[in-house]
């Protein structure tokens, strides 16, 4: 049976912007990062069509890293471990991040355990608030965690919380700390061969985090289309849209009420259609009375309040040539010209284009093409 709603992505499109992204920095190497599901988008379809370009994948998660790592990668943790996920880390070769002396410890005692040899990385906290090595810490600990046994240090790394602005003091600290900690492990002659600071942001807006000593970067919600950097954005292609049909069309008198709490009254005998998408789908409920969906190229605007499973739209747009039902609509898109964007409905919810993707639901299915 088809499903009422349905994200369509764009495996063509991923793999163009992955290699435009990768042109934009080289000679540095591009990792993909794919937790949370490849942003909802699903990370083992993302993962299969990547695969013969990316060097490596990005997750958040050792669960996340077992969807993928049948393809033959290293796949890469950025998040941080719980005590029970250690044995499935070394068993599967998968290459964490080190926030710490204690966990660096914990990995090399499994390694050891397992009479394995475990790549890992550092992970530095030179602003970020969240996780890693402090600067002033780092090189000693650096240097203790490289002598333990059992473990090769792949990576240093580290992470911008406003990547996107060039000159925020706090990015240009966090540049100068980093440098900072790769001197003093080089003066220690402590080589790490991979070096990534470059987010997304970054990658378009902060064009030193992708050259030396930086010889890696990270993209995540550029593989999408998405860039605070105008240049960069202009681009890369959407891989994302949002359909869903028409359930039902009627004609309201003057004075009607539509939607939960009575936030919208017609001004006029109004056609209306019932659109069988809804806040369960993962739709703002700030889309309400302000958002537009799409009908044969027409921006049809949102009525009322957006409802678990229904949205309504006004029909006035279409000029009397009414859908007919089962009729699709586009909610993320381009149809016939037009184009209604995740960044519409982000600046509407007061968000940002992550948090629209990870927000659909899980009933609204998946399907993949790949365009030329």
């Amino acid at each position: 049976m088809p499903d009422r709603i349905w994200l369509e992505i764009d495996l063509g499109a991923l793999q163009r912007n992955y290699r435009t992204l990768a042109r934009s920095i080289s000679p540095a190497a591009l990792f993909p990062v794919i937790k949370a599901d490849a942003y909802n988008l699903g990370a083992v379809e993302v993962a299969r069509s990547l695969c013969d370009y990316a060097p490596t994948f990005c997750v958040a998660t050792p669960a996340e890293a077992l969807q993928i790592i049948s393809y033959g990668k290293n796949v890469r943790l950025l998040g941080a471990l719980l005590n029970t996920e250690v044995a499935d880390v070394v068993h599967f070769g998968m290459v964490p991040s080190i926030p710490s002396l204690e966990v660096a410890q914990m990995l090399s005692d499994e390694a050891v355990r397992q009479r394995r040899t475990l790549d890992v990385m550092i992970k530095l906290d030179t602003g970020m608030g969240r996780l890693g090595l402090l600067p002033e810490e780092a090189p000693d600990a650096i240097a203790k965690i490289a002598a333990l046994p059992n473990l090769r240090c792949t990576d240093i790394f580290s992470h911008f919380p406003v990547g996107y602005k060039i000159d925020h003091p706090t990015t240009r600290e966090q540049l100068r700390l980093f440098r900072y900690v790769l001197d003093a492990v080089s003066e220690r002659h402590i080589m790490i061969p991979n070096v990534h600071f470059a987010n997304s942001d970054a990658i378009g807006c902060l064009h030193e985090s992708v050259r030396a000593p930086y010889n890696c970067a990270r993209t995540g919600i550029s593989l999408y289309g998405f860039s605070p950097d105008p240049k960069l954005a202009a681009c890369l292609e959407p891989v994302v849209s949002c359909y869903s049909h028409v359930i039902a069309v009627r004609r309201l008198p003057k004075g009607h009420n539509v939607g939960y709490e009575c936030t919208c009254t017609l001004q006029e005998d109004t056609d209306i259609a019932l659109i069988s998408a809804g806040y369960a789908d993962g739709l703002p409920l700030q889309l309400s009375n302000h958002a537009e969906f799409l009908i044969r190229g027409r921006r049809c605007p949102v009525l009322g309040r957006v409802c678990m499973d229904y949205t309504m739209v006004s029909l006035a747009p279409l000029g009397g040539e009414l859908p007919y039902q089962g009729e699709i609509v586009t909610l993320i898109g381009s149809d016939m010209g037009e184009t209604v964007s995740p960044e519409e409905w982000a600046k509407l919810k007061g968000t940002h284009v992550y948090d629209i993707l990870c927000s659909f639901g899980g009933r609204m299915e998946r399907r993949y093409v790949a365009r030329s």
